[in-house]
Protein backbone atom coordinates (compact mmCIF):
# COMPACT_ATOMS: atom_id res chain seq x y z
CA UNK A 1 0.00 0.00 0.00
CA UNK A 2 1.50 3.34 -1.00
CA UNK A 3 2.23 5.74 1.84
CA UNK A 4 2.41 9.51 1.37
CA UNK A 5 5.28 11.13 3.29
CA UNK A 6 7.32 14.31 3.06
CA UNK A 7 10.63 14.00 1.19
CA UNK A 8 12.79 14.45 4.30
CA UNK A 9 10.82 11.83 6.25
CA UNK A 10 11.14 9.47 3.29
CA UNK A 11 14.91 9.92 3.14
CA UNK A 12 15.24 9.40 6.90
CA UNK A 13 13.17 6.22 6.84
CA UNK A 14 14.72 4.61 3.75
CA UNK A 15 18.18 5.36 5.13
CA UNK A 16 17.29 3.03 8.02
CA UNK A 17 15.10 0.36 6.46
CA UNK A 18 16.65 0.12 2.99
CA UNK A 19 20.09 1.69 2.69
CA UNK A 20 21.60 0.82 6.09
CA UNK A 21 21.05 -2.94 5.59
CA UNK A 22 23.22 -2.73 2.46
CA UNK A 23 25.95 -0.91 4.41
CA UNK A 24 25.75 -3.49 7.21
CA UNK A 25 25.81 -6.45 4.83
CA UNK A 26 28.93 -5.13 3.13
CA UNK A 27 30.59 -4.39 6.48
CA UNK A 28 29.78 -7.86 7.78
CA UNK A 29 31.20 -9.51 4.67
CA UNK A 30 34.35 -7.40 5.06
CA UNK A 31 34.58 -8.29 8.77
CA UNK A 32 34.49 -11.97 7.81
CA UNK A 33 36.96 -11.77 4.92
CA UNK A 34 39.73 -13.39 6.94
CA UNK A 35 37.66 -16.54 7.41
CA UNK A 36 39.13 -19.36 5.39
CA UNK A 37 35.70 -20.81 4.76
CA UNK A 38 32.08 -20.06 5.45
CA UNK A 39 31.32 -23.74 6.11
CA UNK A 40 30.20 -22.90 9.65
CA UNK A 41 27.98 -20.06 8.47
CA UNK A 42 24.29 -20.66 8.93
CA UNK A 43 21.05 -18.85 8.36
CA UNK A 44 22.03 -15.73 10.30
CA UNK A 45 25.09 -15.14 8.10
CA UNK A 46 23.11 -15.85 4.94
CA UNK A 47 20.26 -13.54 5.98
CA UNK A 48 22.53 -10.71 7.13
CA UNK A 49 24.79 -10.78 4.06
CA UNK A 50 22.21 -11.52 1.35
CA UNK A 51 22.30 -7.99 -0.06
CA UNK A 52 26.05 -7.59 0.41
CA UNK A 53 26.88 -8.37 -3.20
CA UNK A 54 24.01 -6.62 -4.94
CA UNK A 55 24.98 -4.26 -7.80
CA UNK A 56 27.73 -2.10 -6.25
CA UNK A 57 27.35 0.62 -8.90
CA UNK A 58 23.62 1.03 -8.27
CA UNK A 59 23.99 0.99 -4.48
CA UNK A 60 26.85 3.47 -4.55
CA UNK A 61 24.55 5.86 -6.41
CA UNK A 62 21.62 5.24 -4.05
CA UNK A 63 23.76 5.67 -0.92
CA UNK A 64 25.41 8.84 -2.20
CA UNK A 65 22.07 10.42 -3.11
CA UNK A 66 20.91 9.94 0.49
CA UNK A 67 24.33 10.29 2.10
CA UNK A 68 23.33 12.84 4.77
CA UNK A 69 20.57 10.69 6.26
CA UNK A 70 22.50 7.48 5.71
CA UNK A 71 25.56 8.89 7.51
CA UNK A 72 23.30 9.92 10.42
CA UNK A 73 21.83 6.43 10.54
CA UNK A 74 25.28 4.82 10.43
CA UNK A 75 26.34 7.00 13.40
CA UNK A 76 23.30 5.83 15.38
CA UNK A 77 24.15 2.23 14.53
CA UNK A 78 27.77 2.76 15.58
CA UNK A 79 26.53 4.05 18.94
CA UNK A 80 24.43 0.91 19.43
CA UNK A 81 27.38 -1.30 18.50
CA UNK A 82 29.67 0.61 20.87
CA UNK A 83 27.18 0.19 23.71
CA UNK A 84 26.99 -3.56 23.14
CA UNK A 85 30.78 -3.88 22.70
CA UNK A 86 31.30 -2.06 26.00
CA UNK A 87 28.88 -4.42 27.73
CA UNK A 88 30.69 -7.44 26.32
CA UNK A 89 34.09 -6.08 27.37
CA UNK A 90 32.76 -5.28 30.85
CA UNK A 91 31.17 -8.74 31.20
CA UNK A 92 27.83 -6.94 31.71
CA UNK A 93 25.46 -9.85 31.13
CA UNK A 94 22.42 -8.05 32.57
CA UNK A 95 23.02 -4.92 30.52
CA UNK A 96 23.46 -6.91 27.33
CA UNK A 97 20.32 -8.91 28.00
CA UNK A 98 18.39 -5.68 28.66
CA UNK A 99 19.49 -4.29 25.28
CA UNK A 100 18.49 -7.52 23.52
CA UNK A 101 15.11 -7.53 25.29
CA UNK A 102 14.53 -3.89 24.31
CA UNK A 103 15.40 -4.69 20.69
CA UNK A 104 13.05 -7.70 20.69
CA UNK A 105 10.23 -5.57 22.10
CA UNK A 106 10.76 -2.85 19.48
CA UNK A 107 10.83 -5.46 16.71
CA UNK A 108 7.65 -7.06 18.08
CA UNK A 109 5.89 -3.69 18.02
CA UNK A 110 7.01 -3.08 14.43
CA UNK A 111 6.01 -6.52 13.10
CA UNK A 112 3.68 -8.06 15.69
CA UNK A 113 2.72 -11.30 13.98
CA UNK A 114 6.22 -12.25 12.83
CA UNK A 115 8.11 -11.44 16.01
CA UNK A 116 5.48 -12.55 18.51
CA UNK A 117 5.74 -16.11 17.20
CA UNK A 118 9.52 -16.04 17.61
CA UNK A 119 9.30 -14.67 21.16
CA UNK A 120 6.70 -17.28 22.15
CA UNK A 121 8.92 -20.09 20.85
CA UNK A 122 11.84 -18.66 22.83
CA UNK A 123 9.89 -18.68 26.13
CA UNK A 124 9.12 -22.39 26.05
Amino acid sequence: TPVRVEAQAHDRHVATVSHLPHVLAAALVLAGKSLESSDLAGGSWRDMTRVGGVDPELWTQIMMRNRTELARTVREYEASLALMRNMLEADDRDGLKAVLVEAAMIKAAQAPSETAKTLKRGRR
